[in-house]
């Protein structure tokens, strides 16, 4: 291996490759190179067509021997969290430090030139870029580490770069840069709104055996730094912690699948590469940056979880309303499903679309339902209320005509005359008319009273469940 590009283990020649040598040999230092170049290039789009310059693009001649390179981050300010997007934005200050006995020379030796009438590509200090600045070095010939940010989503337009490199007598180098840029990354909002993100920054040494890094060793993270003070730092979200994890990896490993037979410098391995591809060939290290950011409990429970529990909370009253009027009862339940129904648009024209159920989804539902199971009730308490007039009201009535043919016969059959008086007859017609009506008000009103009770203990027994479960859901047990 030479150049991080693996020969083929077969001892096959790859179509192309010179008779005199290897294909690993003449082209592989190269085409990895222009290969890399152009990947990270490819991250740093901006605008249409257009190329931010890498803030942590490498420079100079690597040392004779690897070096380990510490890598520090610390976030001055989270700018903003993409939810629609899975995106993030922050403003960030990475300073790295590493070992060359060269460094000192090397910018004495080019600022000498410099102000002897040379030109320099690069000042040490961004805030001291002229000659005449007594504290003025230049840097262009300073050997520093390439980091690439693989999942870097672009650089920030208003990006002010401020920049320092720093070398001493004792052969060391520091190296700071600002770094305003908007990230991609997974998110997981099956607990919304009381939920918290991980949200990854990864910065990426492509090629370890060319690039003179031995190891990327992490350092120290913070969360804050020159931008301080009370408030919030982003809308709607507060940063935790940050922390960073150390890798050392090949690219190859995340792809599946291997490479079509016959491709001479294949991504994965073929028949010309068996033993692995140029994504398998190439070592790289580097940092994984987590910011560990949550929402804000008491802006979310205000506009979203109250006015849902609000609305829900009103369906309630359907069951204080009288069984016998249903039309107001259905009139509630529906007004309120429907006044459910507008509100879940607007909650979910803020939302991302997910493949899971969150949980807002989760109490949305479960106001759906509390809301819609007042209608099957109302139609249960309304028929048990009217139950006696519907099924039960001749009854009385012919009772009393029973009651009072009986009287009247048995007055008739009495002896003398004076037992067959029609006003004794008549009188006993009316009292068994009269005890029939009260017979039937009495049951109306115990299934008055019946439908009463029904609507409370099942009121009671509702609102229980949905105090219980809408817990559960809000505090993310379920």
């Amino acid at each position: 291996r030479e150049g991080g590009a693996r020969l083929p283990a077969s001892g096959r020649r790859p179509r192309g490759a010179p008779a005199g040598g290897t294909m690993g040999r003449r082209r592989g230092p190269a085409v990895v190179a222009a290969i890399w170049a152009m990947w990270a290039l490819g991250s740093l789009r901006h605008g249409a067509g257009e190329f931010m310059p890498n803030p942590l693009q490498g420079q100079g001649a690597p040392p004779r021997e690897p070096v380990d390179v510490y890598f520090s981050v610390v976030l001055d300010r989270l700018l903003n969290v993409d939810e629609q997007n899975y995106r993030w934005e922050a403003m960030l200050y990475v300073y790295m430090s590493w070992e060359d006995p060269r460094a000192l020379d090397t910018v004495a030796n080019r600022t000498a030139e410099v102000r002897a009438g040379g030109e320099c590509a690069l000042a040490c200090q961004s805030e001291y870029t002229s000659l005449f600045n007594p504290v003025f070095q230049c840097c262009d010939s300073l050997w520093r580490p390439g980091f690439m940010m693989t999942n870097l989503y672009e650089l920030s337009e208003s990006m002010v770069l401020r920049y320092g490199m720093v070398t001493t007598d004792l052969g060391v180098v520091g190296w700071w840069t600002t770094l305003k840029a908007v990230f991609y990354s997974p998110m997981d909002f099956r607990q919304f709104p009381r939920d918290e993100q991980e949200l990854l920054a990864e910065f990426r040494v492509a090629n370890l055996a060319a690039s003179g890094v031995r190891s990327v060793i992490p350092s120290l993270t913070s969360t804050e730094f020159f931008t301080q003070g009370p408030g919030d730092v982003a809308a709607g979200w507060s940063v935790n912690s940050i922390r960073m994890d150390a890798f050392r990896e090949a690219p190859g490993n995340y792809i599946r699948g291997s490479s079509v037979d016959g491709e001479p410098f294949p991504l994965k391995a073929n028949d010309l590469w068996p033993d692995g591809g140029f994504t398998d060939s190439l070592m790289n290290a580097g940092v994984t940056v987590h910011v560990l950011v949550s929402r804000f409990g008491v802006y979310s429970g205000i506009t979203i979880v109250l006015p849902i529990m609000l609305v829900t909370a009103l369906s309630f009253v359907v069951y204080f309303v009288s069984a016998h009027l249903l039309e107001t009862r259905l009139t509630i339940s529906v007004t309120l499903v429907l006044t459910i129904t507008a509100l879940q648009f607007v909650i979910a024209a803020g939302m991302p679309a997910s493949s899971y159920v969150t949980g807002v989804q989760k109490l949305m539902v479960l106001s759906y339902t509390t809301i819609f199971i007042g209608v099957p009730e109302s139609l249960f308490t309304y028929s048990l209320a009217k139950w006696r007039e519907e099924h039960g009201a001749g009854t009385p009535k012919a009772s009393a005509k029973d009651l009072g043919a009986k009287d009247l016969g048995a007055s008739g059959n009495g002896a003398g005359g004076a037992s067959r008086d029609p006003q004794s007859a008549l009188r006993l017609v009316a009292l068994g008319a009269l005890s029939a009506g009260r017979l039937r008000m009495q049951s109306e009103r115990s299934l008055k009273r019946l439908a009463r009770i029904v609507d409370r203990l099942f009121c009671a027994a509702l609102l229980t469940v949905y105090v219980v479960i809408a817990t559960l859901i809000m505090t993310n047990v379920i």
